[in-house]
């Protein structure tokens, strides 16, 4: 049986929860034992360990699928959907080209006079650390080009193609540096620039070998300078087979 004093704390508890008041303020009520009526203290509550944070409401429902379209189900030991292979290839293409370096890729040129399989050449344009340098002026001199390159790294040494003929600069050099490193950021940053009012243009080289530093033309220089028809001064004025051609129909003036 309950006593008047358990009685009484037990309506003010419920009053308290019925305001809002925490029950845990309320006087707690000595604990009275019926048989002896000994009064003891209550028992002090024990410090429990913070458990897991439950959500309320219980805790998570595990994950399940509720919905899958029809392929999904159709082989339950492949879960790729169809087409994912040609997407996958796109995505793959795209973030290539970003992060590739356009500038520093090995052209579609390759020297038909490489001796070696086309394997070795194309082994040997990945590696190489030397550089085609084309569409200079006839006038352009060494140390122009030394002064421009040699922002880049340095450079190993410098190769002027000259006239087969003549002995005289026709247009092409080969600039070699150290290393790759120098070479790509020439490649990068002085590919299409000006040099002497003319926009130069570098591309990759296998490697240096004694005798092309000579024009392969039939008339002593390189070929795209033969049967060129527009006037350019830096490059002797019109082609060399034109300019032939031009002065064999010329009538002899006495």
């Amino acid at each position: 049986m309950r006593t008047a004093r358990q009685r009484v704390h037990r309506r003010e508890a419920c009053r308290a929860r019925r305001h809002g008041r925490a029950e845990s303020a309320l006087p707690v009520a000595p604990h009275v034992d019926w048989l002896s009526g000994a009064t003891a203290p209550p028992p002090r509550p024990e410090r429990q360990a913070p458990g897991p944070i439950v959500r309320r409401g219980g805790p998570a429902p595990p994950l399940a699928v509720r919905w899958a379209p029809r392929w999904f189900w159709k082989d339950p030991g492949s879960r790729v959907r169809p087409g994912a292979g040609e997407m996958s290839g796109l995505l793959h293409t795209t973030l290539s080209g970003l992060n590739s370096d356009s500038y520093c890729e090995i052209s579609q040129y390759r020297d038909q006079h490489f001796r070696g399989s086309r394997q070795l050449q194309e082994k040997s344009l990945k590696i190489s650390s030397t550089l085609y340098v084309g569409n200079l002026s006839f006038y352009t001199t060494e140390e122009q080009i030394q002064e421009l390159f040699s922002k880049c790294g340095d450079v190993k040494r410098i190769v002027m193609g000259l006239d087969k003929i003549k002995k005289t600069p026709c247009g092409f050099c080969f600039v070699e540096y150290y290393t790759r490193a120098d070479a790509e950021h020439a490649m990068r940053f002085i590919n299409g620039t000006r040099l002497d009012d003319r926009i130069i243009r570098t591309d990759w080289d296998a490697g240096f070998k004694e005798g092309r530093q000579y024009g392969r033309g039939k008339t002593g220089g390189q070929v795209r300078d033969e049967y060129r028809t527009d006037y350019d001064v830096g490059r002797g004025g019109f082609g060399k087979i034109i300019q032939m051609q031009k002065a064999n129909h010329q009538p002899a003036i006495y």
